[in-house]
């Protein structure tokens, strides 16, 4: 599954919303929880916390967060019929996980892109147990502790796999 349906100037400006979301959570960073939690891990979500606003969730761990920056780039299309599903995890936009999120998407071998999920994990393994969001020239934002999200070099981990949402 995949944002399809958009053409070429619409996937342009959902990267660069997908990016400015990544960014406006690192300037939040400070009022940002790191959480597990089911519910509140999807506030910003749940409560239409937007970018272009200067808001961020104000709870999160790394697939929430990253689903968020995915989310406020294609809420417009979602909201015009354009994108009809979450195709990040299948679950409405209110749930998931990496693992949700690695059975969606599109596996990327080449040139990463902004809006792109970079999967994290043991080596040897091709379950993930972390992501983060490729913001481009090789860095990602990436959420996995208190104090973050952290702006971060795309290879700071073992990668297990790079997967395309907006294609």
């Amino acid at each position: 599954m995949s944002a399809t349906g958009l053409n070429l100037a619409q996937r342009k400006r959902t990267r660069n919303r997908i990016k400015a979301a990544a960014y406006e959570a690192l300037k939040r960073k400070g009022s940002m929880t790191y959480t597990q939690n089911a519910r509140a891990r999807w506030d910003g979500i749940r409560h239409g916390r937007r970018a272009y606003k200067h808001e961020a969730p104000r709870s999160a761990d790394c697939s929430a967060l990253a689903t968020w920056c995915i989310w406020d780039g294609v809420l417009r299309y979602l909201r015009n019929g354009t994108v009809r599903t979450d195709f990040v995890n299948g679950q409405n936009w209110l749930a998931g996980y990496t693992g949700t999120q690695q059975d969606h998407g599109r596996r990327v071998t080449g040139r990463k892109l902004v809006g792109d999920l970079v999967f994290y994990g043991p080596p040897g393994s091709r379950v993930a147990n972390h992501v983060a969001i490729y913001v481009g020239n090789g860095l990602v934002v990436s959420f996995g502790s208190q104090g973050g999200p952290y702006l971060l070099r795309w290879d700071y981990r073992h990668v297990v796999e790079t997967r395309r949402y907006i294609r």
